[in-house]
């Protein structure tokens, strides 16, 4: 019985919670934290020169999941570019960068039994194990994040049921090299009031103070008016990257908060480098 094992690059940090994935790599001790007070999202600023002050985006993208079934033509890495319709397959495209998903997808599996997943880092540390149990047609998958901080360099996944089966391959994880912002994984949504929200920036110029234009909603619809409160300037590292930590008032009534590089455009399109969570008891 052959079995198969394709690595799916999904949409890149650019939306919606970030939670429940599993393990990840890389640790928070790398890049420099800023923490910003709980006030500063009191704060109602006046917006910046060519920084808008209402922001109407809603913000919710699905990434690609993995191919159909028989797809597949040999054991190893393939990928969709982020962002893009999920039809659109870049058969060989094995390259990423920090911040970006991969959904790990098996086939061939024995239906209904658990597959096990392990990914190595380039040192050879196991860094992420899942499982998940195969579907009728033999597929399993799970979705392993990097983040802020993750090592560059060849990644190896296997994926197997013991001796009913076995897959393996390997992907890569580059340096960023355009601005993104990560939400940190394993946090709970929506963040209660006097709670806080690590996220991380990857991409930017190295070195250097980065303006983020921070924008809260007070209620949660599907599409809603962002409100422009502040501007919070982190600084990045050697690598171009950096973390943020925001405390989130305790009388807070809004329900949704949006951060993005100050020089976005005013659009509802998907950005790397535009994230948003939700807020609420």
């Amino acid at each position: 019985m052959a079995v198969w094992l394709v690595v799916v690059l999904t949409a890149a940090g650019c939306s919606g919670d970030g939670g429940g994935l599993g393990d990840t790599t890389g640790t928070t001790s790398g890049p420099p934290l800023t923490p910003v007070a709980a006030d500063v999202l009191g704060r109602r600023d006046a917006p910046p020169e060519a920084v808008a002050a209402l922001l109407e985006y809603s913000g919710f993208g699905e990434g690609p999941g993995c191919p159909p079934p028989g797809t597949i033509l040999a054991v190893g890495a393939y990928a969709y570019p982020p962002n893009t319709d999920p039809g659109f397959a870049l058969d060989g495209y094995t390259g990423s960068q920090v911040g970006d998903d991969f959904t790990l997808c098996a086939e061939g599996m024995v239906d209904g039994l658990p597959v096990a997943f392990d990914v190595l880092d380039p040192s050879g540390t196991s860094v992420f194990v899942e499982s998940a149990d195969a579907y009728d047609d033999g597929s399993a998958s799970v979705t392993f994040r990097t983040r802020v901080g993750t090592p560059p360099g060849v990644y190896s996944v296997s994926a197997g049921q013991g001796s009913r089966g076995q897959a393996a391959a390997t992907f890569t994880v580059a340096r960023a090299t355009s601005p993104r912002l990560r939400l940190e994984p394993r946090q709970a949504y929506p963040v209660p009031p006097g709670g806080a929200v690590r996220f991380g920036l990857a991409g930017y110029p190295v070195r250097a103070t980065v303006a983020l234009a921070v924008y809260v909603s007070e209620d949660r619809p599907l599409f809603q008016v962002n409100q422009f409160r502040t501007v919070i300037e982190p600084r990045t590292d050697a690598n171009g990257e950096a973390y943020v930590e925001l405390a989130i008032p305790g009388d807070a009534t809004f329900g949704r908060v949006l951060v993005q590089t100050s020089t976005l455009p005013d659009d509802n399109a998907l950005h790397p480098d535009r994230l948003q969570f939700t807020v609420g008891g």
